[in-house]
């Protein structure tokens, strides 16, 4: 069987074979190879560095573009809830309505920020929070001068309440005094509240005192315009009244005084007429008293004379009119009681005859004269 030859050389090579040396350049072997790949890696780095930096860019546009969003978003909402807060007024934009306020700009911030990555939260936050800061800062101010509203509209009501109270109770001191402390403290506690000047201060009591003197005498006026004339004058002269204040209310008492002074005096004139006591005295006789009555009022009313004057005569005439209607009716009376005594025969010789002709006679206003028996038969015939 035929067999392979042996492979392996059987003669072992004595020494070393000599060392083989070729002009040839590296480039031959590859060389440009690896520096082409060698370049290829640093441009390969190099774009990858610029896609790196263009998605960063992108992404940050992104952020930028959604922070923005939300805080338009939020700048919309917010302004909204401000402009509500801002047009609360006194005790309605108080602590506790700023506290709420503050609360309710803070939740809808935290709000909108949770739609957010982590970056675009972080931008939103830098403005959103300078926007609630500024937001938050003007409504603290819109509260506190709500608050000096506040407080000083009731001091106003508790002013405006003791001046009714002294022209509702006129008479009595201890409360008057009482009201015009009240009047006084008040305004001193506006006029700090309000920033005013000591001298803006005086000012604005002494108007507001004023008036409470004003609103004292027209309550005494309804009552007693002398008393209330005497308080006008005294309160002008001493300058307790302002001039404002006195003009105001000098027409009104002065309208009370006359009315009610002319009254008076002619009651007192008239009251022994009525009574029946006087009879025939001229109206020119009551007409003088009146006046010479009249002076002890001490008025400087040119026209109270004349109020007086007016009265007495209108209340005279009236009070003529009830006698003479008085006088007829009391004829009539003893007149039907004559022709009844006449009609039976029998003629009445005195007033006791009358009456028990007819007891109507008894009740006569005024006691006519006894006729004579004369004159009792000529009515009769």
């Amino acid at each position: 069987m035929p067999t392979a030859p042996d492979l392996v050389p059987s003669q072992v090579p004595q020494g070393f074979a000599p060392e083989v040396s070729l002009p040839v350049p590296v480039d031959a072997f590859g060389g440009a190879v690896g520096k082409a790949l060698e370049g290829l890696g640093g441009a390969i780095e190099g774009a990858s560095d610029k896609i790196w930096s263009r998605a960063m860019e992108m992404q940050n546009l992104q952020n930028e573009t959604q922070a923005k969003e939300a805080d338009a978003k939020y700048m919309m909402e917010s302004g909204k809830m401000h402009a509500d807060f801002i047009n609360n007024e006194g005790l309605n934009a108080g602590p506790e309505a700023l506290t709420k306020h503050i609360q309710d700009l803070q939740d809808k911030r935290t709000e909108i920020r949770a739609g957010l990555n982590p970056m675009a939260a972080k931008m939103y936050d830098a403005s959103s929070l300078s926007f609630m800061g500024r937001n938050i800062f003007n409504a603290a101010g819109h509260s506190g001068q709500q608050m000096k509203v506040a407080a000083n509209n009731a001091s106003d009501s508790r002013i405006q309440l003791a001046k009714t109270s002294i022209g509702d109770n006129p008479n009595d001191d201890i409360n008057v005094g009482r009201m015009t402390r009240v009047i006084e403290s008040e305004t001193d506690a506006k006029g700090r509240n309000s920033g005013w000047t000591p001298e803006q201060i005086a000012a604005t009591k002494q108007s507001e005192v004023s008036e409470a003197v004003g609103h004292r005498i027209l309550g005494i006026a309804k009552v007693n315009a002398p008393k209330a004339q005497r308080m006008l004058d005294d309160a002008v002269e001493s300058k307790t009244l302002t001039p404002g204040v006195a003009e105001k209310i000098t027409a009104t008492v002065q309208n009370e005084f006359r009315t009610q002074g002319s009254r008076f005096i002619a009651d007192k004139v008239l009251a022994g007429r009525r009574s029946g006591d006087e009879e025939n005295r001229p109206v020119q006789e009551y007409v003088d008293a009146a006046l010479e009555e009249a002076k002890k009022y001490n008025s400087k009313d040119p026209q109270f004379d004349d109020s007086v004057r007016s009265r007495v005569v209108t209340d005279y005439n009236r009070q003529r009119a009830i006698e003479t209607d008085t006088d007829n009716s009391n004829t009539r009376t003893v007149g039907m009681a004559i022709l009844k005594a006449n009609a039976e025969g029998n003629l009445p010789t005195s007033i006791e005859e009358l009456k028990a002709i007819d007891p109507k006679v008894s009740g006569l206003g005024r006691t006519p004269a006894e006729p004579s028996e004369g004159a009792s038969r000529a009515e009769a015939t």
